[in-house]
């Protein structure tokens, strides 16, 4: 894929409260920068789903981002195609859950999970029910047999770990900058690679805790600057302290460091993914930095 300039990572949350919430957190890398740079919230102390959204709207042309946000844009395939058609992609998905959802700020997704013709198909509440399927998409079960971590399931919304409602907030979030940025911004790998390559703005999901294994060969929470800075001496790169540091503002800047060291030295990783056929890709999407062969990245 064409070179980027600006790498900027995203910790992403579905929570409903509070609406400015610290387990949001965006960083930033340059291809040619061997710093990774943390971004403050626009005004507020934390940042808003709605305050990531504006950020993005308003980055600047003339440089091309790649922007990995940690959530599913997709989810299984056999589902996607049960709720809106055997021809249905991600993107009818996404247009589904903003239709459903539209009158919730923030990109909120609550009314979409217990919505009577979607609910049947989360795990949102109480024991698991019965003849509930945690239905894995193939990228999720080739982190597991790499060795790179194991993402829990779009469809469990319940638990500290799930990460369901994050992804359905993401979906109305990828809708919505589609809508208002055609032609600057591409989702990757649902859109083409033509598009991908022509947008400034290409949007992908990523997952963490794969940048922790990477540099760490585990995927425990960093909460330390030292432990910090010795996973990112992995990556080439180092951030000066200033202020306290979360498990999910280190999620932010190991990624951003991750997503740099991926374009600068392993530029053709996702060359692999063409052996995933497109219609599945094209519900399911891929996390970033994930190889679909064998060969695990060094």
């Amino acid at each position: 894929m064409k070179e980027f300039d600006t790498f900027i990572a995203i910790d992403w949350s579905g929570a409903l409260k509070p609406v400015q919430t610290p387990a949001i957190a965006v960083a930033q890398a340059y291809f040619t920068s061997p710093t990774v740079k943390i971004i403050a919230p626009p005004s507020q102390k934390f940042w808003s789903r709605q305050d990531v959204a504006d950020y993005i709207l308003n980055l600047a042309p003339g440089h091309r981002y790649l922007i990995g946000i940690d959530c599913n844009f997709g989810y299984a395939h056999s589902v996607v195609k049960k709720q809106f058609g055997k021809n249905a992609t991600a993107k009818d998905l996404w247009a589904g859950v903003h239709r459903i959802c539209q009158d919730e700020d923030n990109f909120s997704a609550a009314r979409f999970w217990t919505h009577k013709t979607y609910q049947k198909y989360f795990w949102h509440s109480g024991k698991k029910p019965e003849n509930f399927s945690l239905s894995q998409r193939i990228v999720e079960t080739q982190c597991a047999a790499l060795g790179l971590g194991s993402p829990e399931s779009p469809f469990k919304l319940i638990g500290p770990k799930q990460v369901g409602k994050g992804g359905l907030s993401g979906m109305r979030l990828a809708h919505s900058l589609m809508q208002n940025m055609p032609g600057r911004v591409a989702i990757w790998p649902y859109d083409s690679k033509e598009r991908c390559e022509a947008a400034d703005i290409v949007i992908t999901e990523i997952y963490p805790r794969l940048f922790h294994k990477m540099a760490q060969d585990k995927d425990t929470k960093i909460r330390d600057w030292a432990e910090l800075q010795e996973a990112l001496s992995f990556f080439r790169v180092k951030i000066a302290p200033h202020q306290n540091l979360t498990d999910h503002l280190a999620d932010a800047i190991i990624s951003a460091a991750g997503l740099r060291f991926l374009a600068k030295y392993q530029p053709d990783i996702h060359d692999t993914i063409g052996n995933i056929h497109e219609e599945i890709l094209g519900c399911e999407g891929w996390i970033w930095g994930v190889p679909s062969s064998q060969n695990k990245a060094q």
